[in-house]
């Protein structure tokens, strides 16, 4: 039955943009993955894909470029919100995972309140390290390139003489990703409703199928764990073995200090980024 209607929609209009796809194809759950940048949301998406529809970073470019053209005076707030709600009607999707999503989490949480999101956050240590590898291996180009600017060059950190590396590297100080990664991580937590928010650990994201099943309303055995830990860094350039580790730790402390003493207290994380533990 499904199959005919998409034939005969198509006749008239593409059935994956058309309200009968909306109709026959209802959502059974809709959720949003909105950790930062390796993080885990490659993964998570993976989790859901073989029994959701399920997409990691799905059109990111229109939703980075209509953001920031809006955050530039290109485009009204009226236009970007169009955008936002385009996205939603005609992705269709029941798990949209994308560090993308944090830029205008409160439009999301506005537009559709009965959403769940779930937040993997990663130690800034070892999510800084992976930051780097994933830029080396793979250099930002184009709307990467402008969402990275606006995400990093706004504080106005300048260098100390500890990050040589970073400056010969093309990387920006410490305290301008620091800085990010708390943003990114309390505006999510300030953003969304206690009630519609679940909290992972990136490292914990295989253990947490059942919580993250619950949270949802589904079945844990729709969920697959084997693809749990998607897209890892090719080559690892251990940027921050060459930084002095007390410095390290200084930066951390100056701007990640709250969320790390609350989520990730319990050991130390830098000397494991490091390798040393």
């Amino acid at each position: 039955m499904l199959e005919i209607a998409k034939k005969v929609t198509r006749t008239f209009y593409p059935y994956q943009y058309s309200p009968v796809r909306r109709i026959l194809e209802p959502r059974r759950i809709h959720a949003y993955c909105i950790g930062s940048n390796k993080s885990g949301t490659h993964s998570i998406a993976s989790m859901f894909a073989k029994h959701y529809r399920s997409s990691h970073e799905e059109a990111h470019g229109a939703l980075i470029n209509g953001f920031l053209d809006w955050k530039e005076g290109k485009l009204t707030e009226r236009d970007f919100q169009t955008i936002l709600l385009n996205h939603n009607k005609y992705a269709w999707l029941e798990m949209d995972s994308s560090h993308v999503h944090i830029e205008y989490v409160e439009y999301l949480v506005k537009y559709c309140p009965k959403a769940k999101f779930i937040l993997t956050i990663r130690d800034c240590y070892s999510w800084l390290d992976s930051f780097f590898n994933h830029c080396l291996n793979h250099p930002l180009r184009d709307r990467w390139a402008r969402l990275n600017h606006w995400r990093y060059a706004k504080y106005g950190h300048t260098y100390s003489t500890h990050e040589d590396v970073l400056r010969q590297s093309g990387f920006l100080p410490l305290s301008s990703y620091f800085s990010a990664w708390t943003e990114h991580n309390q505006k999510a937590i300030d953003s969304i409703p206690q009630a519609n928010l679940l909290i992972v650990r990136t490292h914990e994201i295989s253990s947490r199928v059942d919580s993250i099943a619950n949270f949802l309303d589904i079945r844990s055995d729709t969920l697959d764990t084997s693809r749990s830990h998607n897209f890892k860094a090719p080559k690892k350039y251990k940027i921050l073995n060459h930084i002095d580790s007390s410095f390290i730790l200084h930066k951390s402390k100056l701007y990640c200090s709250d969320l790390m003493a609350n989520y990730f207290g319990d050991a130390n994380y830098l000397d494991k980024a490091l390798n040393k533990l």
